[in-house]
């Protein structure tokens, strides 16, 4: 079942292969929701109005502020914090605050110049009480695109810091934008002012690795016209990095600076030069790329320099399936039914079908009614007769077959499951059923499914969804083994590609590599737009693996994408 067109990254398993993630039960009796696993206190505070006295420039609630009066208050501090308030300014510390107020346009009262740059002192250690600040200075009007570049540490498991650009000043305080980073991700954000308080509305988030709060980490953004790119600068050396989010931002002339949240953040000074893009001039494709057309569950089989895709809910209340071709992945065309009812199945019931080659047949593996089974055709474009019965209960079925030739199913039955099937490829070999994961992390809430798997290096990659297909917050992750039916151990920084301002719901996907064989392409659907989920659609973005420190090399998702991106190679 290996691709027969040529596979990059050393995958086994990937086009002509029958992998896809499967969507979860359209009933969603069997999912919930939840927050994020890696989301942090600071992070889930997100789009929540935070106060910053500005006759006193602490945090502080109304009881308090009515109660003390600004020159008696005093802010308290805990052990969790590395770093202190002291006693009143000191005449050298007066000078300090004098110089950089001199040096930048505009400064929260918590910013002092240090030997190596800035510091954002400590100025609040509530997790109820944020106090978002800055100190940005001028963009000179010559620079026009630029790119800027800070290294920092974070004083406090709370504390976030980040670049600030397109910063302006705003009655009391400044706007603009802000890309941080906090104990376990980052964020793209726009910063507002109004009253006597910053408020930051989070764009677009991701999990990263971090060993530890008070690493120092890198953070950078390039500006070219409207086009903002967000870095996290921690590849291995020559490989070059990917950016955590690329937006267009109409409003981003203005200042540039620091950012922070009131819980202590050392800056070295920020890096800042001419950016001239290196972007290509060809062919552009903006997703969703399935158009108008309705479809969710992708997959995609690339057979004889041709894609064929299949998916859940093109037609309303279908009963089968249809599938669409392309030769780019980017342009679709609908080539009419490819499967009928199966097992009396109810229309509306049919969902997440995958197609494989094996010995010049065509297998699906399709969803129908909540049970799991196999349809045969001479072609791609079917018609896929079924198996005389299905093999079991279950959804999102997904076959994987291995570089020694044995094949394995894999499907979700409250967890997602794997076994290994018989040479006949449409039963299941006694004895190797084996329940490979359960919805556990935060951010899975109760659901994981969707898998699909591939193989890199030696090493096995489950890839699934997590979460509730209606819930805005639906997302990819993975687990790697060192066996096709586990153990898995789940990636620490999941998921990889999880929902934007702009884009929302995006899972259940598959892997199949681009035309020339150069590039590895993510299928997936999303919501039909920020507040509505249906009928969803489809996209693909760039993935591939990139090498770690570990050993054991990471996915990485360039996405999702709203902005316009090069056509498949």
């Amino acid at each position: 079942m290996s691709d027969p067109e040529t596979d990059p990254s050393n995958l086994s398993g990937l086009p002509g292969s029958s992998e896809t993630v499967s969507d979860q039960i359209e009933s969603g009796e069997m999912f919930s929701e939840s927050l994020s696993e890696t989301e942090s206190e600071t992070e889930s505070e997100i789009n929540t109005e935070y106060v910053r006295d500005t006759e006193s420039d602490t945090v502080i609630s109304s009881a308090e502020k009515e109660k003390d009066p600004p020159a008696t208050r005093k802010t308290e501090t805990t052990t969790e914090e590395k770093t202190e308030t002291g006693p009143a300014d000191t005449t050298e510390e007066t000078e300090m605050k004098n110089d950089i107020t001199d040096k930048y346009a505009f400064a929260s009262g918590n910013y002092v110049l240090s030997d190596s740059g800035v510091r954002a002192e400590l100025v609040t250690t509530s997790s109820s009480n944020i106090i978002y600040g800055g100190a940005f200075f001028e963009e000179p009007a010559a620079l026009g695109n630029y790119r800027l570049k800070v290294s920092l540490r974070t004083e406090a498991r709370r504390s976030l810091g980040g670049l600030l650009f397109g910063a302006k000043k705003s009655g009391k305080g400044f706007a603009g934008y802000s890309f941080s980073v906090s104990e376990r991700s980052v964020a793209l954000s726009k910063v507002s002012y109004s009253g006597s308080k910053e408020v930051r509305t989070e764009l677009a988030s991701k999990t990263v690795e971090r060993s530890d709060y008070d690493n120092p980490v890198t953070l950078m953004v390039e500006k070219s016209g409207s086009r903002i790119r967000c870095y996290y600068l921690d590849d291995m050396a020559g490989v070059e990095p990917w950016p955590e989010f690329e937006y267009v931002l109409s409003d981003t002339d203005g200042g540039i600076g620091y950012f922070d949240n009131g819980y202590g953040v050392s800056f070295e000074e920020i890096e800042i030069e001419p950016y001239v893009s290196s972007e290509s001039t060809g062919k552009k494709y903006v997703n969703p790329v399935f158009g108008n057309n309705a479809g969710a569950d992708p997959f995609v089989l690339k057979y004889n320099g041709v894609y064929y895709l299949y998916c859940s809910n093109y037609a309303p209340n279908n009963l089968g399936h249809w599938v669409f071709t392309s030769t780019d992945l980017v342009n679709w065309t609908m080539k009419g039914q490819c499967a009928g009812e199966m097992w009396g199945a109810a229309a509306g019931t049919y969902w997440a079908p995958e197609v494989f080659e094996k010995d010049g047949k065509f297998y699906m593996v399709v969803t129908a009614g909540r049970h799991i089974g196999f349809a045969v055709a001479d072609s791609p474009l079917g018609p896929f007769i079924p198996e005389d019965n299905y093999i079991t209960d279950g959804i999102d079925g997904h076959v994987f077959e291995d570089e020694d030739g044995r094949m394995y199913l894999y499907y979700v039955y409250n967890g997602i499951h794997g076994c290994e099937l018989n040479n006949d490829i449409v039963t299941v070999k006694p004895g190797t059923d084996k329940l490979l994961l359960r919805a556990s992390a935060a951010w899975e809430v109760t659901t994981a499914e969707g898998p699909f798997v591939v193989k890199h290096n030696g090493k096995y990659y489950l890839t699934y969804s997590g979460d509730t297909y209606t819930s805005e917050n639906y997302a990819v992750g993975y687990a790697t083994s060192d066996s096709p039916l586990g153990d898995y151990v789940r990636y620490a920084a999941n998921p990889v590609m999880n929902k934007t301002s702009m884009i929302h719901g995006t899972g259940h996907h598959c892997f199949v590599s681009s035309p020339d064989g150069s590039e590895m392409f993510i299928v997936f659907h999303c919501h039909k737009a920020p507040g509505t989920v249906g009928p969803r659609t489809i996209c693909i973005d760039r993935v591939r693996f990139a090498p770690t420190a570990s050993g054991v090399d990471r996915i990485e998702v360039f996405g999702p994408t709203h902005t316009p991106q090069d056509y498949p190679g």
